[in-house]
């Protein structure tokens, strides 16, 4: 049976888990926890998203992510690789590290947000590694006690998402630790019947956003236009040339073959002849800097 479709949407939050592969090991000491949390720091600088919280057991971790403009489903793939590549570079392994597929719940926001933090925060206290949740170190428990900083986590947005102050919110998470949790999470959305049919709802129109747009124009087609709006040839736009003017119709060209024609990242590679990470620079250097109201901004 195949698995479903995942549900991802700008300003979602969700709880995401990965497992090492058969469950094995994924963290054996300080040193991969650090490099875990620097691999997550240098992918939300590239990827912009929110974090809301984490803890890292043996052989998974748990992350609470505000999702933004980049779909969860990249974020997850720069982190999982990023550490694998680490990973197996210092224990000399080969092979997946990480299970096939990471587990993504949606949560509902409002009180189940704190439900949902505590129960992240409490997984070393279940699992018997820590009789105490204020002695295990790689959770962000103690950010929202209060007594660490940590300007990767983004707690105070979080507590206004809540709509609750900032001095309310961690008085809040003091307080509910020293209530009874009893959390059943069954298929991917966490929140109340009402929440659960909303996103499935909203889902379907999601998907009907996300669906592949028709590429009404050939990429030949695209770049003549792209070289008639910026004044330069077409073999300046293709080729190497270094002028401001070629450069931006380059970064243009990327842009629109692939946000406004639908056009794939290897499609676009294999007509330029550049890789396809210099067409993904490409984009997201247009995407950051044009203005919604003039596509032509100097950037």
């Amino acid at each position: 049976m195949g698995r479903g479709s995942r549900i991802e949407f700008p300003g979602a939050i969700y709880h995401v888990i990965n497992r090492g592969n058969n469950k094995n090991v994924i963290f054996l000491d300080d040193k991969d926890c650090n490099v875990f949390l620097k691999k997550l720091r240098e992918v939300k600088e590239e990827k912009p998203f929110h974090l809301y919280g984490y803890c890292i057991m043996p052989n998974h971790f748990h992350l609470l992510i505000g999702s933004m403009d980049d779909p969860l489903s990249k974020i997850m793939q720069m982190i999982s690789s990023a550490y694998a590549l680490y990973f197996n570079s210092r224990y000399t392994r080969v092979g997946h590290l990480f299970q096939s597929r990471y587990k993504a719940i949606i949560c509902q926001k409002e009180d189940y947000l704190f439900r949902l933090v505590q129960y992240i925060h409490l997984n070393p206290v279940r699992a018997k590694l820590v009789e105490d949740i204020n002695d295990y170190k790689w959770s962000s428990h103690q950010c929202f006690m209060g007594k660490i900083k940590n300007k990767n986590l983004s707690i105070e947005r979080l507590f206004k998402i809540m709509d609750i102050s900032i001095q309310n919110g961690y008085n809040a998470y003091r307080n509910i630790l020293n209530e009874s949790l009893e959390i059943k999470i069954k298929g991917n959305i966490f929140g109340t019947e009402d929440f659960i049919k909303k996103i499935k709802n909203e889902n379907i129109k999601v998907n009907k956003k996300d669906t592949p747009k028709v590429k009404q124009k050939t990429l030949p087609k695209i770049l003549d236009e792209i070289s008639k709006e910026f004044k330069v040839s077409k073999n300046a736009v293709l080729s190497y040339n270094r002028s401001q003017d070629s450069d931006r119709a380059r970064k243009m060209f990327c842009y629109k073959s692939a946000k406004e024609y639908g056009y794939k990242l290897k499609e676009i590679s294999c007509f330029t002849g550049r890789d396809v990470t210099v067409i993904d620079r490409a984009i997201r250097y247009i995407k950051k800097n044009i203005k919604k109201d003039d596509k032509r901004q100097k950037f």
